[in-house]
Parts: C-alpha cells; structure tokens; sequence
C-alpha cells in the first residue's frame, strides 16, 4: 500500500500538486512508519513547503487543527482570477500572510497627486536600464525592463517595441536550443529523482507534460502559460540534461 501511496506522491510532485504529494506521503508513512524512502520525502517536502505537509496532516488528524475556543487568525492570499494561470489555487509561492482580526486599520490617505513626481522619476530611471540594456543586447533584461515601463505607461511606444523585439529575439534562441519544435522530449531522469531536481511549480507542470509522445509545439499549447515562459523552461531542461529530444 505504502508503495502505491508513494507514486502517487511523485506523480503529485512532478506536475507541481505539493499538497496532494503532501497527502499521498502522510497517508503513507502513517501506514508504513519504517519506510525511510517516504519519510525523506516527506521530510524534503517539509523543509519546502513547510505549510503544505501542515495542512495535510491537519486534514489526516483534525485534533491538530486550531481549536474552536481560540480564534485562529485569518489566512490572507492574493486573489486569482478564475482562467488567468493554470496553477490555480496551489500557486502559492511563499507563505500566507497573517493578519489578526485585532490589527489596528492603518489610515489610507488618498493623495494623487503626491505620488506623480515618483512615478515619473520611476519611470525614467526604467527607461534608461531598459535603453542601457538593449545597447548591450541583453534582451532578458531589456523585456524586464519594458514590461516594467509599461505597468506603468501602458502606451509607451518606445517600451512597447523594445519589448516586441526581445520577446522575437528570445524566443528564436530558444527555439534554436531545443532543435525544431516538431521535436518529441523525453524525460531523461527516472520519476524516483524528480523531486531531488528542486524545480519550481512551473517548471514541475511543464515537466509533467512531456509523456513521449507530445511534441514541443504541443506542450507549449497544453501548458496555458505564455509561450515564451514555456520555451524558456524547456530550453533549461535541456540544459540541465532532465529532457531529451526522442
């Protein structure tokens, strides 16, 4: 049983699901307290995402969770618009804030026209890394850059066209790293090792997606993430030897 539970949570964890991996692992080593491969799972788990194995075991064992005569402070997490990333809820990349219902409110003075000299000094200094950046054809840091001077000047025309032209040039570099898109990836590590690689969230959901028999062209249209984001992690994982072209 312990066996079937512990696939379960490297399944889990290969496409970045932490708190059923977390799920699967507590369920396992409850039932096979000696395993001492769940327990270093379960154990590499904990030291990443310390409140994910937290809320598994509350889920397991009820009598852990805060009790009713003790009002538990509330869990603030930044909203995510239904459709936006594929992550979902699970995309919780640090931990919770948390505010007691006894905080005192902070005064909100709404004063428009204080903040114009910082945004204006904001956006010049931006302008001038992003020019800076593109002198030095460093087109990571020149997309940075626009996308910045765009939150902020949406119809900046100059930021606008730098960001055009690194997003091309960036996605050609990776293109020509993997080979052709037509190409079918294979994952080059055995799923036992998976978690040992420390991928992030995205990363680990890019990752799930390659089943040998989807091309890269594929991958980038099932992933739902932008597509040069998606590139980028593919040509890492080419780097890094996790994936191979087939």
């Amino acid at each position: 049983m312990s066996s079937g539970l512990l696939q379960e949570g490297l399944e889990a964890y290969a496409r970045g699901d932490y708190l059923a991996a977390a799920r699967a692992w507590t369920r396992g080593q409850r039932e096979s307290p000696r395993d001492k491969t769940l327990s270093q799972y379960l154990q590499h788990l904990r030291g990443q995402h310390p409140q994910v194995v937290e809320s598994a075991e509350q889920e397991l064992d009820p009598a852990i969770a805060p009790t009713q005569t003790e009002a538990a402070p509330a869990v603030v997490r930044p909203a995510v618009p239904p459709g936006k990333d594929p992550w979902g809820e699970h995309a919780l990349l640090g931990p919770p804030a948390i505010v007691s219902s006894e905080a005192p409110v902070l005064p909100i003075v709404a004063n428009a026209s204080r903040g114009q000299p910082n945004a204006a000094s904001s956006l010049d200094a931006l302008l001038a890394r992003m020019r800076g950046a593109a002198e030095l054809d460093d087109f990571s840091s020149t997309l940075k850059h626009a996308d910045e001077v765009i939150a902020i000047d949406p119809g900046n025309a100059e930021a606008r066209r730098a960001r055009d032209r690194s997003r091309s040039v960036l996605t050609q570099m990776h293109i020509s790293e993997l080979g052709t898109l037509d190409a079918i990836p294979m994952v080059a590590v055995a799923a036992d090792q998976v978690i040992w690689l420390d991928l992030d969230q995205r990363s680990g959901f890019v990752l799930a997606q390659i089943d040998g028999r989807s091309s890269y062209n594929d991958i980038v249209s099932v992933t739902g993430m932008d597509e040069l984001e998606t590139l980028a992690i593919l040509s890492r994982l080419a780097r890094d030897k996790i994936i191979s072209p087939r």
